[in-house]
């Protein structure tokens, strides 16, 4: 028992250690990237699939402090377990500087509230949808003056506050909604992970990719990936290539700039091909999807090259010989597409939806069904908390719909 005992109480610290330590990282996302982006308006660093900070950060950890630590007590070393905590943590972190949240959310409620105070048709839109005010900063009513709103886009002088006052309410009021967001979408990814990872075997390749960087050491202090002379190579012609990008911004007579977009424009000049869309003649270079290309199954490469070239040579057929053809059909065929694939993943997964259902009302026993009752109990909390805050703020039910 007294074992047992240090050895929960060692888990907690060990859990503890990793959440500060995610914290800390997080911290330093937040007030990098802003930075970054919005004030020396470099490449966006937390915006990707693999975000950029992220990675470095990990990379920082495993190559200098977790090292450092192992050198005085190897045992104290961060676990596999504890750095994907700090992993998720720091993915987490970089939704929110950057496009994902800061970038978009305070100028649309500004820009909203500054179009009702100065536009009688919105004023008079806003009063008939009954929206609440506090989701927006300052006041709404027409005619009114708002400098909280407007300064957002006219500037602030440089020694004025800001007026975090008047986003008090519209910051804690979306930020109820987007809690319960992400519940909803991290507790359904963990209710589907099951069915995707182990019934029917999907590759991740985001996964193993992250994975690979926070393998525990075997031997040294180094995992096998950091001691790979081919890893650094890679790296380091990928780093300085980008480097030497955002150098030639600031000092375009000495640093050249290398293009990372393949455009071959204008290589059609007549009809049909001349009409196959823009995408496919310029394209920027990825290095992430080509290093996705190494885990992903020919026949899901195959299905996204040929549908993609197939609905471009479709584009330019129409245009071509079809009058009054809308290359926006194209959508109405994803759309069509997209609700044919909800049907068949819940029809593939029917037999482990169940076993989520059972697992929430009756007390079966094991680690899964405890992993499916608590995820199922999430995602339903988390779609209930989003619907009830719809509504509560003023969402008409068809427009929840």
């Amino acid at each position: 028992m007294e074992d047992a005992s240090k050895g929960k109480k060692l888990t907690a610290l060990r859990v503890a250690a990793a959440l500060a330590a995610g914290f800390i990282g997080a911290v330093i996302i937040w007030i990098i990237t802003p930075f970054n982006n919005f004030t020396l308006y470099n490449g966006y660093i937390s915006d990707s699939y693999l975000p950029v900070t992220a990675l470095f950060i990990m990379i920082a950890v495993m190559l200098i402090i977790n090292p450092l630590i192992g050198l005085i007590k190897r045992p104290l070393m961060f676990t596999k377990q504890q750095l994907a905590i700090m992993f998720g943590i720091l993915l987490i972190a970089c939704a929110l500087p950057g496009d994902g949240l800061l970038r978009v959310l305070p100028y649309s409620l500004s820009k909203t509230t500054v179009e009702i105070t100065t536009g009688k048709e919105y004023a008079d839109a806003f009063n008939r949808m009954k929206i609440r005010p506090e989701l927006f900063p300052g006041k709404t009513e027409y005619g009114a003056n708002n400098p909280q709103a407007e300064k957002m886009f006219t500037g602030f002088l440089k020694d004025e506050p800001l007026p975090w006052g008047a986003w008090v309410k519209p910051l804690v009021s979306w930020g109820i909604f987007i809690l319960f967001c992400w519940l909803m979408m991290g507790s359904l990814a963990a209710i589907v992970l099951p069915q995707w990872r182990d019934n029917e075997k999907l590759p991740f390749p985001l996964v193993e990719v992250a994975q690979s960087y926070i393998e525990e050491p075997e031997k040294g202090l180094l995992p096998e990936l950091y001691k790979s002379r081919g890893f650094w190579i890679a790296f380091i012609a990928i780093a300085a290539l980008h480097s030497m990008n955002m150098l030639a911004q600031y000092m375009p007579d000495r640093v050249p700039a290398i293009p990372l977009t393949l455009d071959i424009t204008g290589i059609f000049t007549q009809p049909p091909l001349v009409y196959i869309p823009g995408t496919f003649f310029k394209t920027p270079i990825y290095f992430i999807f080509i290093a996705m290309g190494f885990f992903m199954p020919f026949r899901m490469g195959f299905s996204i090259w040929f549908f993609s070239l197939a609905y471009a040579l479709y584009s330019a057929l129409g245009r071509t010989y079809v009058p009054n053809f809308s290359a926006l059909t194209v959508n109405d065929h994803r759309t069509g597409a997209m609700l044919v694939l909800t049907a068949y993943v819940i029809w593939l997964g029917r037999a482990h939806w169940m076993m989520v259902v059972k697992s929430m009302f009756f007390r079966l026993k094991g680690d899964a069904a405890f992993r499916d009752a608590l995820s199922g109990w999430l995602f339903v909390i988390g779609c209930v908390g989003m619907i009830g805050w719809k509504l509560g703020f003023g969402v008409g039910v068809l427009a929840l719909i």
